[in-house]
């Protein structure tokens, strides 16, 4: 557990977290709230003749957004990556998932959730490879007013 003082990183630094926190949710909402869809193609072509090309795919859904990532290289490979990301109001909940895929077919997972709680937040991560091993990580946050400490705490592994 970490304990920091008021002024340690100078004053008003939660604030200044939970500000930052929530302008990058605004901006991401507000940002899929202004396209419905969108889709970018880019290939790009080496001197031996051999090309990649990525597609990107964005659509935004009733609580969030869906985005798709698809590689294509030279020789037929193809790797893809699949995010969806939704706010829960009831909850005060931001949620995404996200699936990549290998060209040889492998897939791995992430889901993340960050709730603002009372004093603060809560946040929490679990990647699963492959082979199915997975590893979580959890994050608590929270502000004493009392004593001026803001309070974090990690468990577990991953990143």
């Amino acid at each position: 557990m970490q304990r920091y003082q008021q002024g340690q990183f100078g004053d008003g630094s939660r604030r200044a977290s939970l500000g930052l926190l929530a302008v990058v949710l605004l901006v991401m909402v507000g940002w899929v709230d202004q396209a419905t869809a969108f889709q970018r193609q880019v290939t790009r072509s080496g001197a031996s003749g051999n090309s990649a090309t990525r597609i990107n795919t964005v659509n935004r859904t009733d609580q969030g957004y869906q985005r798709d990532i698809v590689r294509q290289g030279p020789q037929g490979y193809s790797t893809s990556k699949s995010t969806q990301g939704q706010w829960d109001a009831d909850s005060g909940t931001w949620s995404r998932q996200t699936t990549a895929t290998n060209a040889n077919g492998q897939s791995a997972t992430a889901s993340q959730s960050l709730t603002r709680t009372d004093s603060g937040y809560s946040r929490s991560k679990t990647v699963t490879g492959p082979e199915g091993n997975s590893a979580t990580k959890s994050v608590e946050g929270s502000w004493d007013p009392e004593t001026n400490t803001w309070t974090k705490t990690v468990s577990g592994g991953g990143n």
